[in-house]
C-alpha cells in the first residue's frame, strides 16, 4: 500500500487525501518522521483536515517519547507558555531533534500558541538548518507581518532576500523600515550600519554601482567591520565590466 501511495503522491502531489493515506501507511510501519511529513503536507493543502492534525499531534507525541528531553521541555512549556518557556523549549528541540522533526514541532506549535509570534523565528531557524532558504524567508515575512516594528527581524529578512538574489523584494522590505521603525538616520549606530550595508548589497545586485558605493561608505562610517566592507567592495568590483574597472 505504501509503495502504491508513493506513486499516487508523485502523480497527484496536490491531493490531500493521498498524502493523508500515505501518512497512515508510513505510521503503520513505524516510519514516524515520514508519516509526520505526510500529515504536514496534508495540512498544507487542507488546513482544516482535522484527522491529519490529530494524527500529526499523535505522531509527534510518539517521537517525543523516544526523545525524553523534548517531552519534558514540552511539559514545562505548557505549564507556563510564555516567551521564556518558548526559548527553553526551542533550544531543546533544536538540540535533540532532527531539523525535519524540529520544523514539524514548531509548525504544530504555531497553531497552538498564537499568542507567541516568536514561534515563527524558530520555524525560520529550522528551515535554515534544512537549507530551505525560501521557507526561512516565508517565516521571517510572517513574523514581521505580526510584529512590524521588529527591526532586527526585518533586517534579517532583507539579508536573506539579498542572499537569495531577490533584490527587488529586499529593496521593498528596506523601504518599509521608515514606516515601521522611523527614519533610519535616528537608529543606533550599529543598526544604521546594517541598513546602509544592506542597501549597498541591494544596489549592487540591481546594477547601481554608484549608489552601492555610497551606501558602503556610509556603512563604513557607522562602524561596519573593515573586512566586511573590503569583501563587499571586492565583490562589487568583480561585477563591473573590465573597461569600467580600468
Amino acid at each position: 500500500a505504501r509503495e502504491h501511495l508513493e506513486i499516487a503522491r508523485d502523480i497527484r502531489p496536490t491531493s490531500a487525501r493521498v498524502h493523508y493515506l500515505l501518512g497512515q501507511a508510513q505510521e503503520a510501519v513505524g516510519a514516524l518522521l515520514a508519516a509526520a511529513e505526510s500529515y504536514r503536507q496534508t495540512i498544507r493543502i487542507n488546513a482544516y483536515h482535522t484527522e491529519a492534525n490529530a494524527r500529526l499531534r499523535g505522531v509527534l507525541r510518539r517521537l517525543r517519547a523516544q526523545q525524553g528531553m523534548i517531552g519534558r521541555a514540552e511539559e514545562l512549556f505548557w505549564d507556563n507558555p510564555n516567551l521564556a518557556g518558548l526559548m527553553l523549549y526551542g533550544r531543546v528541540i533544536m538540540r535533540h531533534a532532527t531539523p525535519r522533526q524540529a520544523l514539524l514541532e514548531f509548525e504544530a506549535l504555531r497553531g497552538r500558541a498564537p499568542q507567541l509570534p516568536e514561534v515563527e523565528l524558530w520555524i525560520a531557524r529550522a528551515h535554515r538548518q534544512l537549507g530551505d532558504e525560501a521557507g526561512e524567508i516565508r517565516a521571517y515575512r510572517r513574523y514581521v507581518e505580526l510584529q512590524p516594528q521588529a527591526l532586527n527581524v526585518r533586517l534579517a529578512l532583507a539579508d536573506r532576500l539579498v542572499a537569495a538574489g531577490r533584490y527587488r523584494e529586499a529593496q521593498e522590505s528596506l523601504a518599509r523600515l521608515r514606516t515601521a521603525n522611523g527614519d533610519p538616520a535616528d537608529f543606533p549606530r550599529e543598526e544604521r550600519a546594517r541598513v546602509a550595508f544592506l542597501h549597498s548589497r541591494v544596489d549592487a545586485g540591481l546594477g547601481q554601482a554608484d549608489a552601492a558605493l555610497e551606501s558602503l561608505l556610509a556603512a563604513s562610517r557607522d562602524g561596519l567591520p573593515p573586512e566586511t566592507i573590503d569583501a563587499a567592495f571586492r565583490d562589487d568590483l568583480a561585477r563591473l565590466p573590465e573597461r569600467t574597472r580600468i
